[in-house]
């Protein structure tokens, strides 16, 4: 959970404090140095459905924003940015209906897409468990998710892909918990993680590769930990357990035939690090980061931002000061 916002204009040698949302924030996304935007998910879905805030300063001022047609109860995922628009998905379960609202990131003029349509189970629905991935590239954007219930252990992916604003069909190439990763590289390059039937270990990620914008999937094999952030499809990155609580994070330059360990610092003291949770992004093909996350005893926890500027060879931690 985001609890501070801390803005660098020059790479990361200086950083300033900015002001947040009065809400606790699953994710921050950045368009630009003006147009950031945060997601909040509610404790009590009850009341209220998943919320949108932006800002266009850079921080100084934030707002919530109104998402037209995403209704109480739906689950959405974070805001995906590219072409100058900002997008957020929403799935609700019991209609059986995707939506994505878009907006020019500079405006919070957000329009929703009309209904995407699947076939859904009400009564199995509520006692099903859901997890989505979703990405963009271009104007194409795609949906997936899997579910998994008392009396299924994985049924199959609720997927769609937004092209062009026009609705389609694409099927996952596997469906299970944890949900997919997902990592578009260009509107015709598609990267998905996922375990595949019929194997169960949740740990068992396979990397999948489309070249047709999730038409059609090869298998690239297992990967040794969840897939954290790809470059390209043959620069990936992923982050496993290592020893005295550590997280590794290991780089493969070869689609993932070969991988070498590329970082590994030590654990805060009394904490413990949980790899399955590092997060990453590349924004060139030799720039990106990685967030490595730390917990302790209850309340106690630190992530620790790490950036590249040789495709993941080697990387340095960044302090915020």
């Amino acid at each position: 959970m985001c609890t501070e916002i801390h803005h660098t204009t020059d790479g990361g040698r200086g950083w300033r404090k900015a002001p947040v949302p009065p809400v606790t924030l699953d994710r921050v996304v950045f368009a630009d140095s003006r147009n950031w935007f945060a997601s909040h998910r509610p404790a009590d879905w009850t009341s209220t459905g998943p919320e949108l805030w932006s800002t266009h300063d850079g921080g100084s001022t934030w707002r919530r924003v109104a998402l037209p047609g995403i209704r109480v109860r739906e689950y959405s995922v974070e805001p995906v940015v590219a072409n100058g628009t900002v997008q957020v998905a929403a799935f609700h379960p019991y209609a059986g209906e995707m939506r994505i609202a878009s907006s020019p990131v500079e405006t919070d003029a957000f329009t929703t897409s009309d209904p995407f349509r699947v076939s859904v189970d009400a009564a199995e629905y509520r006692t099903t468990s859901h997890e989505f991935g979703v990405a963009r590239s271009g104007s194409t954007t795609w949906f997936g998710g899997s579910e998994s219930s008392p009396t299924r252990l994985a049924s199959p992916g609720r997927d769609a892909r937004l092209v062009d604003g026009r609705w389609s069909t694409w099927a996952l190439p596997c469906s299970g918990r944890p949900g997919p990763k997902l990592v578009a590289l260009s509107e015709s390059e598609l990267l998905a993680t996922c375990v595949p039937a019929p194997e169960t270990d949740p740990s068992t990620h396979h990397l999948f590769y489309s070249s047709d914008a999730g038409t059609t999937f090869t298998d690239h094999g297992v990967l040794p930990g969840s897939l954290t952030a790809a470059a390209s499809a043959g620069d990936l990155l992923v982050a496993v357990p290592d020893e005295d609580d550590k997280t590794a994070l290991l780089t493969s330059h070869d689609g993932g035939r070969t991988w070498r360990k590329t970082a590994s610092p030590p654990a805060p003291s009394t904490m413990r690090a949980n790899s399955s949770l590092t997060r990453g992004q590349f924004f060139t093909p030799t720039v990106g980061f990685a967030i490595l996350p730390y917990s302790g005893q209850a309340p106690d926890s630190e992530d620790h931002l790490y950036l590249t500027r040789d495709g993941g060879d080697s990387w340095n931690r960044v302090t915020i000061r």
